[in-house]
């Protein structure tokens, strides 16, 4: 939804960052899967946790030293 209830303190107090992208609509969305398998797109990968090590890699996230997606794995593939 586009109506959400922050604690604006917190996030000053603790220096974040808030960063989104928008969609308009599902259709945007599908849209921009169909270009990123057109042009063969794909997120940069920094580390891949399993789920048994979630705190690690949340720790990882909030150190900000990752360049690209920190992914928790949820099973094996």
């Amino acid at each position: 939804g586009v109506e959400a209830t922050i604690d604006t303190v917190a996030i000053i107090m603790r220096r974040l960052v808030i960063q989104g992208i928008l969609m308009e609509s599902t259709q945007e969305l599908r849209d921009f899967a169909r270009a990123c398998e057109t042009y063969n797109l794909q997120p940069r990968i920094d580390r891949v946790y399993p789920f048994d090590e979630a705190r690690i890699a949340y720790d990882y996230l909030e150190s900000q030293k990752h360049i690209g997606k920190v992914v928790i794995q949820l099973r094996d593939s």
